[in-house]
């Protein structure tokens, strides 16, 4: 493989959470979507990730989170260019974001003062109404770590949580923070949208992201043919099983 045409670049998506999140909206590093809900292999796409530098939020929210812009997975196999020496070398973020976006402002992790310890980030999931194991796979520095589930107890500090949740008409919705922003995207319908676009819920009228090869995070205004951003008041579980998915949009 020597380039890939900027045209497919373009086109490339992401998490987050993810996230989509969205990441909102590519399928790389993937574990089949609804597989993708948790029960995949965690350490599935880590290769594509690790080689690129650039994070995405978890290997499974790629194909879960198409379109969020959440994780900023931004290098999957249609936006990576290999030169003649098989260097692989990851999209530059400004340009990825300022094409999907407006960017209110980047801020490099190891400055920011909104990143939230694990005990943090678990009580306060705990009280919103999530309590499905919280997991986290990358490190303050960028780099990509196993992926595991997140201590009660522990005062380390990880750029992007996630978790899921089900509500009583089995809306699966994967919820993520990246740098003290929580934010909610519905998998199974963003993955049923013919559109290719994908909606996240955010508390604000942003949403937060982050790359992993140059350690920042990015808070952004998606364009409006991107993702579907709408303002709740708060991302919990009530919010989200009342929420009307396909009326709200």
């Amino acid at each position: 493989m020597s380039s890939v045409s900027s045209k497919n670049g373009n086109k490339t998506k992401l998490i987050i959470l993810a996230v989509i999140l969205c990441v909102l909206i590519v399928a790389s590093v993937a574990v089949a979507v609804v597989v993708a809900l948790g029960e995949g292999n965690p350490d599935n796409g880590k290769e594509n990730s690790s080689a690129s530098g650039t994070a995405s939020l978890t290997s499974e929210q790629n194909a879960s989170t198409q379109n969020s812009g959440l994780g900023s997975d931004i290098t999957d196999s249609s936006s990576v260019v290999v030169n003649s020496s098989y260097e692989v070398i990851a999209p530059d973020a400004d340009a990825y974001y300022n094409g999907i976006s407006t960017v209110v402002s980047k801020t490099e992790a190891f400055t920011s003062v909104n990143v939230r310890t694990e005990s943090q980030v678990y009580n306060d999931f705990f009280q919103r109404g999530f309590t499905e194991d919280i997991t986290t796979e990358y490190m303050m520095n960028g780099d990509l770590d196993e992926k595991r589930v997140i201590s009660r107890y522990s005062s380390l500090t990880h750029p992007v949580y996630q978790t899921y949740y089900t509500t009583a008409k089995n809306d699966l919705w994967l919820i993520v923070e990246i740098n003290g922003t929580v934010m909610a995207t519905p998998v199974t319908y963003n993955l049923s949208l013919n559109s290719g676009m994908s909606l996240m819920l955010s508390e604000n009228d942003t949403m937060t992201t982050y790359d992993s090869t140059s350690n920042q995070f990015y808070v952004i205004k998606p364009k409006a043919d991107e993702i579907t951003l709408k303002t709740v008041g708060a991302i919990n579980a009530q919010t989200l099983e009342n929420y009307q998915l396909g009326g709200n949009q």
